[in-house]
């Protein structure tokens, strides 16, 4: 401390700028004059999806900085730095609590809530395929696989159309009227076909789900 020539003290002179122009440290701290804690807006505000360690300690580090500009322009730090750590740790915790709440909230959902299926799927050899190894696991592991495949058939027909008659059916899958006969009861025991009057026949939610797991799209946010 400098004296003056009647023995009393001087405050020391306010560090001047850089070369450079910038403010000290100090100036740059007195940025919000109120006295007010803004922690839980800048949790929500900061975030930029870089290492959450480095960007919680870049968030802790400028609010503090704030809180210390607020005790310098106040000269009261029962509003700045008393609070300021308790403040903190609950802005995070409520930060963190929301994120697990979205973590529960996702995992609550199902395979309907976040995809849909594409208003028509192109049938072809590929997609066929596909689609009878999906339902291999629904039919008997001596089912031939040539009965699984034309059943994929048959699900792409009634998906891509909304429903079909017995003849359409027996059509799509080659089957002769004896075999269809056979067939379509066998499917609804299965829960992949119903009847859909007056002599229709459409999708259940069974075979919609699987039709979902093999070629359903993510919606977007």
């Amino acid at each position: 401390m400098l004296k003056k020539e009647d023995g009393s003290n001087l405050l020391p002179k306010p560090t001047p700028e850089k070369e450079d122009g910038s403010n000290h440290l100090s100036e740059a701290m007195l940025k919000k004059e109120d006295g007010s804690n803004h922690l839980s807006e800048a949790m929500l505000k900061k975030e930029d999806g870089s290492n959450r360690d480095v960007w919680l300690y870049t968030v802790f580090e400028q609010e503090l900085i704030i809180a210390l500009g607020q005790y310098i322009n106040n000269g009261n730090g029962q509003n700045s730095l008393y609070s300021f750590y308790t403040d903190f740790v609950e802005a995070v915790e409520q930060k963190n609590g929301a994120a697990l709440k979205m973590k529960e909230a996702e995992k609550n959902l199902t395979l309907e809530d976040t995809h849909l299926l594409p208003a028509e799927i192109t049938v072809d050899d590929k997609v066929i395929g596909r689609l009878t190894n999906a339902l291999r696991k629904h039919f008997l592991k001596n089912a031939p696989w040539d009965l699984v495949r034309k059943t994929a058939r048959e699900l792409l027909h009634l998906h891509n159309h909304g429903k079909a008659t017995t003849i359409q059916l027996r059509e799509v899958a080659g089957l002769s009227v004896s075999g269809i006969a056979k067939h379509l009861p066998k499917l609804q025991r299965a829960d992949l076909i119903k009847k859909h009057p007056p002599g229709n026949y459409a999708l259940t939610e069974k075979s919609i789900h699987i039709l979902l797991e093999t070629f359903g799209v993510a919606k977007s946010k």
